[in-house]
Protein backbone atom coordinates (compact mmCIF):
# COMPACT_ATOMS: atom_id res chain seq x y z
CA UNK A 1 0.00 0.00 0.00
CA UNK A 2 2.89 2.46 0.48
CA UNK A 3 4.03 2.25 -2.95
CA UNK A 4 0.78 3.50 -3.99
CA UNK A 5 -0.20 6.40 -1.18
CA UNK A 6 1.36 9.56 -2.84
CA UNK A 7 -1.30 8.38 -5.98
CA UNK A 8 -4.01 7.86 -3.98
CA UNK A 9 -3.35 11.32 -1.49
CA UNK A 10 -3.23 13.12 -4.77
CA UNK A 11 -6.65 11.50 -5.96
CA UNK A 12 -8.38 12.44 -2.80
CA UNK A 13 -6.83 15.63 -2.46
CA UNK A 14 -5.26 15.28 0.95
CA UNK A 15 -1.35 15.77 2.18
CA UNK A 16 1.27 14.06 3.65
CA UNK A 17 0.90 15.13 6.84
CA UNK A 18 -2.46 14.62 8.22
CA UNK A 19 -2.25 16.95 10.66
CA UNK A 20 -4.15 20.15 8.91
CA UNK A 21 -6.62 17.81 7.94
CA UNK A 22 -7.49 16.32 10.94
CA UNK A 23 -7.81 19.96 12.07
CA UNK A 24 -10.03 21.03 9.18
CA UNK A 25 -12.26 18.09 10.00
CA UNK A 26 -12.24 18.73 13.76
CA UNK A 27 -13.32 22.82 12.95
CA UNK A 28 -16.25 21.53 10.72
CA UNK A 29 -17.16 18.96 13.10
CA UNK A 30 -17.12 21.94 15.66
CA UNK A 31 -19.56 24.15 13.31
CA UNK A 32 -21.75 21.68 12.45
CA UNK A 33 -22.44 20.94 16.06
CA UNK A 34 -22.90 24.73 17.20
CA UNK A 35 -25.21 24.99 13.95
CA UNK A 36 -27.59 21.78 15.23
CA UNK A 37 -27.49 23.15 18.22
CA UNK A 38 -29.19 26.24 17.63
CA UNK A 39 -31.93 24.12 15.89
CA UNK A 40 -34.84 24.16 17.91
CA UNK A 41 -36.16 20.73 16.40
CA UNK A 42 -33.60 19.20 17.15
CA UNK A 43 -32.19 17.67 20.38
CA UNK A 44 -28.90 16.07 21.43
CA UNK A 45 -29.50 13.01 24.03
CA UNK A 46 -27.35 10.51 24.90
CA UNK A 47 -25.26 11.55 22.25
CA UNK A 48 -27.62 10.67 19.44
CA UNK A 49 -29.61 13.68 17.35
CA UNK A 50 -33.22 13.48 18.18
CA UNK A 51 -35.13 15.82 15.30
CA UNK A 52 -38.48 16.57 15.67
CA UNK A 53 -40.41 16.61 12.21
CA UNK A 54 -42.11 20.36 11.71
CA UNK A 55 -45.64 20.20 10.43
CA UNK A 56 -45.82 20.76 6.57
CA UNK A 57 -46.67 24.29 5.38
CA UNK A 58 -50.11 25.06 4.61
CA UNK A 59 -51.26 23.74 1.42
CA UNK A 60 -47.98 21.66 0.69
CA UNK A 61 -49.79 18.16 0.77
CA UNK A 62 -52.51 19.13 -1.74
CA UNK A 63 -49.71 20.71 -4.01
CA UNK A 64 -47.60 17.31 -3.71
CA UNK A 65 -50.60 15.31 -4.38
CA UNK A 66 -51.51 17.22 -7.78
CA UNK A 67 -47.84 17.47 -8.77
CA UNK A 68 -47.41 13.34 -7.70
CA UNK A 69 -50.22 12.56 -9.96
CA UNK A 70 -49.22 14.34 -13.08
CA UNK A 71 -45.72 13.32 -12.86
CA UNK A 72 -44.44 10.43 -15.79
CA UNK A 73 -43.49 7.14 -14.20
CA UNK A 74 -39.95 5.95 -15.34
CA UNK A 75 -37.61 3.71 -14.03
CA UNK A 76 -34.36 4.48 -12.61
CA UNK A 77 -32.05 3.61 -15.50
CA UNK A 78 -34.10 5.67 -17.65
CA UNK A 79 -33.77 8.60 -15.57
CA UNK A 80 -30.14 8.55 -15.41
CA UNK A 81 -29.95 8.49 -19.34
CA UNK A 82 -32.97 10.78 -19.83
CA UNK A 83 -31.17 13.56 -17.05
CA UNK A 84 -27.75 12.16 -19.09
CA UNK A 85 -29.36 13.40 -22.40
CA UNK A 86 -29.81 17.06 -21.16
CA UNK A 87 -26.90 17.80 -18.90
CA UNK A 88 -24.30 15.59 -20.35
CA UNK A 89 -23.05 14.30 -16.91
CA UNK A 90 -21.74 11.06 -17.94
CA UNK A 91 -19.87 12.72 -20.67
CA UNK A 92 -17.58 14.99 -18.30
CA UNK A 93 -16.20 12.20 -16.40
CA UNK A 94 -12.22 11.59 -17.09
CA UNK A 95 -11.40 8.02 -17.63
CA UNK A 96 -8.80 7.73 -14.93
CA UNK A 97 -6.11 6.33 -17.23
CA UNK A 98 -6.28 9.22 -19.67
CA UNK A 99 -8.05 7.42 -22.85
CA UNK A 100 -10.03 9.90 -24.51
CA UNK A 101 -11.71 7.18 -27.19
CA UNK A 102 -15.18 6.77 -25.60
CA UNK A 103 -17.34 3.76 -26.71
CA UNK A 104 -20.97 4.20 -28.45
CA UNK A 105 -22.69 2.88 -25.43
CA UNK A 106 -20.48 4.11 -22.40
CA UNK A 107 -23.62 6.02 -21.62
CA UNK A 108 -25.56 3.07 -20.76
CA UNK A 109 -22.53 1.23 -18.80
CA UNK A 110 -22.21 4.32 -16.49
CA UNK A 111 -26.08 4.01 -15.95
CA UNK A 112 -25.43 0.40 -14.88
CA UNK A 113 -22.89 1.08 -12.39
CA UNK A 114 -24.54 3.67 -11.18
CA UNK A 115 -28.10 1.87 -10.97
CA UNK A 116 -25.41 -1.47 -8.87
CA UNK A 117 -23.73 1.19 -6.37
CA UNK A 118 -26.62 3.68 -5.48
CA UNK A 119 -29.50 1.05 -5.31
CA UNK A 120 -27.14 -1.10 -3.27
CA UNK A 121 -28.15 -4.21 -5.17
CA UNK A 122 -24.85 -4.99 -6.76
CA UNK A 123 -23.94 -5.79 -10.49
CA UNK A 124 -25.57 -8.93 -10.60
CA UNK A 125 -29.77 -7.57 -11.17
CA UNK A 126 -27.78 -5.15 -13.70
CA UNK A 127 -26.40 -7.21 -15.80
CA UNK A 128 -27.90 -8.08 -19.34
CA UNK A 129 -27.10 -11.33 -21.22
CA UNK A 130 -26.70 -10.42 -25.18
CA UNK A 131 -25.84 -6.34 -24.22
CA UNK A 132 -22.09 -6.03 -24.61
CA UNK A 133 -22.49 -2.34 -22.35
CA UNK A 134 -23.92 -4.14 -19.33
CA UNK A 135 -21.34 -7.70 -18.98
CA UNK A 136 -20.23 -8.49 -15.46
CA UNK A 137 -16.15 -7.22 -16.85
CA UNK A 138 -17.18 -4.13 -18.95
CA UNK A 139 -18.84 -3.02 -15.74
CA UNK A 140 -16.24 -3.96 -13.42
CA UNK A 141 -13.57 -2.00 -15.62
CA UNK A 142 -15.52 0.76 -16.18
CA UNK A 143 -16.49 1.62 -12.99
CA UNK A 144 -12.34 1.65 -11.75
CA UNK A 145 -11.84 4.01 -14.88
CA UNK A 146 -15.00 6.21 -14.62
CA UNK A 147 -16.04 6.44 -11.02
CA UNK A 148 -12.79 7.41 -8.43
CA UNK A 149 -13.43 10.43 -6.87
CA UNK A 150 -12.18 12.80 -9.84
CA UNK A 151 -15.44 11.31 -11.95
CA UNK A 152 -18.11 11.70 -9.34
CA UNK A 153 -16.89 15.20 -8.75
CA UNK A 154 -17.07 16.10 -12.34
CA UNK A 155 -20.39 14.54 -12.89
CA UNK A 156 -21.17 15.81 -9.51
CA UNK A 157 -20.32 19.83 -10.19
CA UNK A 158 -22.52 19.33 -13.59
CA UNK A 159 -25.61 18.40 -11.88
CA UNK A 160 -25.43 21.44 -9.95
CA UNK A 161 -24.60 23.51 -12.31
CA UNK A 162 -27.60 22.51 -14.11
CA UNK A 163 -29.81 22.71 -11.37
CA UNK A 164 -28.77 26.53 -10.71
CA UNK A 165 -30.08 27.28 -14.26
CA UNK A 166 -33.70 25.59 -13.24
CA UNK A 167 -35.49 29.21 -11.85
CA UNK A 168 -38.33 27.43 -10.18
CA UNK A 169 -35.63 25.11 -8.54
CA UNK A 170 -33.89 27.71 -6.85
CA UNK A 171 -36.25 30.65 -6.73
CA UNK A 172 -39.29 28.97 -5.54
CA UNK A 173 -38.95 25.48 -4.02
CA UNK A 174 -36.05 24.80 -1.87
CA UNK A 175 -34.25 28.01 -2.44
CA UNK A 176 -31.37 25.51 -3.52
CA UNK A 177 -30.16 24.75 -0.01
CA UNK A 178 -32.19 21.44 0.69
CA UNK A 179 -30.93 17.96 -0.31
CA UNK A 180 -33.51 15.47 -0.62
CA UNK A 181 -31.79 13.37 2.01
CA UNK A 182 -32.92 16.63 4.42
CA UNK A 183 -36.51 15.55 4.27
CA UNK A 184 -38.66 17.96 6.26
CA UNK A 185 -36.29 17.97 9.21
CA UNK A 186 -33.39 20.69 10.07
CA UNK A 187 -34.60 23.43 7.90
CA UNK A 188 -35.64 27.48 8.94
CA UNK A 189 -39.15 27.90 8.33
CA UNK A 190 -38.07 30.63 5.33
CA UNK A 191 -37.26 27.38 3.52
CA UNK A 192 -39.75 25.19 4.90
CA UNK A 193 -42.52 27.49 3.18
CA UNK A 194 -41.56 26.56 0.09
CA UNK A 195 -40.58 23.00 -0.17
CA UNK A 196 -40.18 21.66 -3.15
CA UNK A 197 -43.56 18.93 -3.88
CA UNK A 198 -40.92 17.02 -6.17
CA UNK A 199 -40.09 13.62 -4.28
CA UNK A 200 -39.61 10.47 -5.69
CA UNK A 201 -42.24 8.51 -6.23
CA UNK A 202 -43.01 8.38 -9.50
CA UNK A 203 -39.68 6.23 -10.29
CA UNK A 204 -39.06 2.91 -10.02
CA UNK A 205 -36.27 2.02 -7.91
CA UNK A 206 -36.32 -1.85 -8.00
CA UNK A 207 -37.26 -4.60 -10.50
CA UNK A 208 -36.05 -5.67 -14.11
CA UNK A 209 -34.01 -2.00 -15.00
CA UNK A 210 -34.26 -1.43 -18.36
CA UNK A 211 -31.83 0.70 -19.86
CA UNK A 212 -33.08 2.58 -22.56
CA UNK A 213 -32.25 5.97 -24.03
CA UNK A 214 -35.04 8.71 -24.82
CA UNK A 215 -36.44 8.62 -28.09
CA UNK A 216 -35.94 12.19 -28.24
CA UNK A 217 -33.10 13.05 -25.81
CA UNK A 218 -33.02 16.60 -24.89
CA UNK A 219 -37.35 16.99 -24.58
CA UNK A 220 -39.43 16.51 -21.62
CA UNK A 221 -41.62 13.98 -21.20
CA UNK A 222 -45.39 14.99 -21.17
CA UNK A 223 -47.06 15.49 -18.29
CA UNK A 224 -49.41 12.52 -17.38
CA UNK A 225 -53.19 12.05 -16.97
CA UNK A 226 -53.59 12.83 -13.20
CA UNK A 227 -56.43 10.27 -13.66
CA UNK A 228 -54.18 7.38 -14.88
CA UNK A 229 -54.04 4.40 -12.93
CA UNK A 230 -50.70 4.37 -10.82
CA UNK A 231 -48.96 1.89 -11.99
CA UNK A 232 -49.23 2.43 -15.86
CA UNK A 233 -45.86 3.41 -17.43
CA UNK A 234 -45.67 6.18 -19.42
Amino acid sequence: MAVHRDSFLTALGLETDPARHLQDLAEDLDAAYKQVAANPAVTVKGGRLKPEALPLPDGYQAMHDAVQAMLPRIDYPELLLEVNSHTGYFEVMPHLPGSQARRPDLDISQAGVLVARSCNVGFVPVVKAGQPALTLSRLLGLEKGYFPHEGIAAASATLVTEHGDISIAVQDWGGGLVASADGQLSIGPEIRARLSPLIWEHINFHGSYPFTRPEAPGNLRPLRDATAEDDEQD
